[in-house]
Formats: C-alpha cells, structure tokens, sequence
C-alpha cells in the first residue's frame, strides 16, 4: 500500500538510482552516490538506510534477502507504484528547482567579516576546488548514469564552470581589478 505524497528529490533519485541499477543494496546505493561526482545526497547511513527503508514500506522498493548473507542484507527493486511515483516526480517541476542551493553564495553574504586578504584567500580556495570537482566530472563515463548520462555530465560541468565565473567576478569585487584570467 502506498501513500500518495510526493517524493521528496533524495526519494527521486534513490528510485532513479534503483531503477537504473536495480536490484540493489543499500550499501550499493550509497557506494554509487559517494562515488559519483555529478550527485549530491547525503550518503551517511543513519540517513540513506532509514530513506531506503522508509520507500519500502511506502511499497515503492521491494526487497529480497541475499542468499547466504549471514547479516539479513536487503536488495532493493522498485515497483510498478514506485515506477508511477517516479514518473510523477520527474514531471513534476517545484520552484526550488529554478535556483539550486548554492552554500558558497550564501557564505560570501558574510564576506563582510573577513579581511581583503581572506576574502581573496576564500575565493582562490573556493576556485581551487571546483576546478577539482570540474576535473573529475570531465572524466566521469557518462554512462555510468544511464542513458542521459550525458545530459547529467554536460549540466555539472556547465553549473560548475558557472560557479567559477562568478568566482572571477567576486574576486575582481574585492581585488579591485577588471580581469584576473
């Protein structure tokens, strides 16, 4: 039996996740999402096995034991209510998705506490690493993500080299400069 409230875009991605590479574990759903660098969920276990859970009892995962697994480990499905749901959730489009959380535009908001040279210490640390991240979404197999695999790559790599052209812009504010390429 299910409930009919919408999911939440961690219960979205989950699913999506299980659909893609179902069936799986829960350990194997965290492993995939820590290692991606084009996700973002909180994979700690007090959070990610409660979530996984909580879709299985609202009939949208199904569960098998693994034969001979001496620990009770799980491997999640999803179902024909958890295929409706996630349909339901890709259609649907909030406005919280129009302007993503973003914590270093909220951190600079307290820029105003730092000195020039932290500020600009900040920035060069900030740009340093998204240019990490950037590095490793380039050479992240687009189809480990299933078949939009590559619509997932292109729109991580395009929100990161925004990020950093913002960074420019922040750090010409506080340097004073026209350019700093």
């Amino acid at each position: 039996m299910t409930d009919q409230r919408p999911l939440t875009d961690s219960e979205g991605a989950i699913l999506t996740l299980v659909l893609r590479q179902g069936p799986i574990t829960a350990y194997q759903v965290g492993k995939t999402f820590a290692d991606s660098p084009v996700h973002t969920l909180n994979t700690s276990k007090g959070k990610l096995y409660p979530l996984i859970h909580r879709l299985h009892e609202r009939g949208l995962l199904m569960a098998e034991d693994v034969p001979g697994d001496q620990r009770g480990t799980q491997r999640f499905s999803i179902t024909p209510a958890g295929r409706q749901d996630l349909k339901r959730w890709t259609l649907l489009l909030r406005p919280e998705h129009e302007l993503l959380h973003d914590p270093l535009r909220k951190k600079i908001q307290g820029f105003e506490l730092l000195s020039k040279e932290e500020q600009r210490d900040w920035i060069a640390a900030a740009r340093t690493q998204l240019r990490t991240k950037l590095r490793a979404v380039e050479n992240w197999p687009p189809e480990a993500d299933g078949p939009f695999g590559d619509l997932v790559k292109e729109n991580a790599k395009v929100s990161l080299q925004a990020r950093l052209d913002w960074l420019e812009v922040a750090l010409m504010r506080v340097t004073g400069q026209d350019s700093v390429r």
